[in-house]
């Protein structure tokens, strides 16, 4: 017996508007290949933070998804910018368990996020 739980979300969107012209764009070109590729990413970078607070998990694993979030984020801005054109801004660091990356003890994948999971328009994550 499968494990898997089905979902089913309903939007009901203004015809011609841009919210209407991505959601053609998805219907047009494979949700379920965009699912993989950006739709779950994009809600578990924006949302599963909150949702592990709401739910009592631990500190640690809220800030595991948080920087989880923020390299996915940042990855899609990077990715935006590229499709737009738009000038690279030098941006600061992430900040990780309080401390700057160039401040850190630890070497830089010891206390990596696991981002395996994420897949983007560049490939996978690892």
């Amino acid at each position: 017996m499968s494990n898997l739980k089905d979902y089913k979300l309903r939007l009901r969107l203004v015809a011609d508007t841009k919210d209407d012209l991505v959601m053609r764009w998805l219907s047009n070109y494979g949700i379920p290949e965009r699912y993989k590729e950006f739709l779950m990413p994009c809600l578990k970078a924006c949302w599963l933070p909150r949702a592990l607070i709401e739910t009592q998990a631990t500190h640690q694993e809220i800030q595991l998804a948080a920087a989880d979030g923020v390299l996915w984020l940042e990855r899609q801005i990077d990715y935006l910018r590229q499709l737009g054109q738009l000038p690279n801004y030098n941006r600061q660091p992430v900040v990780m368990f309080g401390k700057l990356p160039s401040q850190s003890a630890t070497t830089e994948t010891e206390n990596a996020p696991d981002i395996s999971d994420i897949e983007t328009g560049f490939g996978t994550w690892s």
